[in-house]
């Protein structure tokens, strides 16, 4: 398991009231990763220790600039609060971070979202357990690349980790990929404690659903709801949530 020090957001990791962090390195860190979250990893006198505040799952990560954030002054403000600087207004934790890093406002950084919840199944063991081509067969319908895409693996990983999967087929958008247009369903991701959306099209859910990975479990009033395939529960060794 690898390091991250939180040496000016010490409180925030402890309280797990941070929930985003950015760096100017850790572009090879990967969604589902497991790391030790701690006070400091470097510049320890002989004989100290790392002083450990706990560990944390890797949600996402991408690159952006800083003044990114800055453009719309609403989600500007959440970020602040989820970076663990509730004190500061978005323009000062631009400052402190381009000080403190040795960098300017236009310069990309790694945006790194993470949680603090029971550890999540990697991308690398989720594409083991799917191998078995037999049990969970590629797309018929897809040409692109059989393997187990990234986008997949994300979704596996939330459904493993107890969250809600439902389609409601009455909310039918476009979306465009690779130069056509294809029909979309918009479906709502929800927790027990935290009901939230995220807007996705249905391309990556027929994937799954035509691998024998995904099956469905419910339907009522529109709404489908989404679970794993006794075969697919064995072979990632999680246990089937009911509806």
């Amino acid at each position: 398991m690898r390091h991250m020090s939180f040496m000016l957001t010490r409180e925030a990791v402890l309280n797990q009231t941070k929930t985003v962090t950015r760096r100017l390195g850790w572009w090879n860190i990967t969604p589902g990763e497991r790391l030790q979250a701690d006070y400091k990893c470097q510049g320890l006198k002989k004989g100290e220790h790392p002083e450990r505040l706990g560990e944390i799952n890797v949600v996402s990560y991408r690159a952006e600039k800083l003044t990114e954030m800055l453009a719309d002054p609403e989600n500007a403000r959440s970020e602040v609060i989820k970076e663990g600087f509730p004190h500061l207004t978005p323009e000062e934790f631009v400052t402190m971070f381009c000080e403190h890093n040795g960098c300017t406002p236009e310069t990309y950084v790694n945006r790194i979202e993470f949680d603090y919840g029971p550890p999540r199944l990697s991308f690398q063991a989720i594409r083991h357990a799917l191998r078995d081509r037999k049990v969970f067969p590629s797309p018929h319908y897809d040409s692109t690349d059989p393997k187990v895409w990234a986008e997949e693996c994300v979704i596996i990983q939330k459904l493993a980790a107890g969250e809600r999967l439902t389609i409601y087929r009455h909310q039918v958008c476009l979306s465009q990929e690779r130069d056509e247009y294809q029909m979309a369903i918009a479906f709502d991701w929800s927790t027990k404690t935290r009901p939230y959306a995220i807007p996705e099209t249905d391309h990556v859910i027929k994937r799954l659903w035509g691998r024998m990975v995904l099956r469905p479990v419910s339907c009522s009033g529109g709404y489908t709801v989404l679970q794993f395939t006794p075969a697919a529960a064995k072979a990632l060794n999680v246990k089937i949530v009911n509806p």
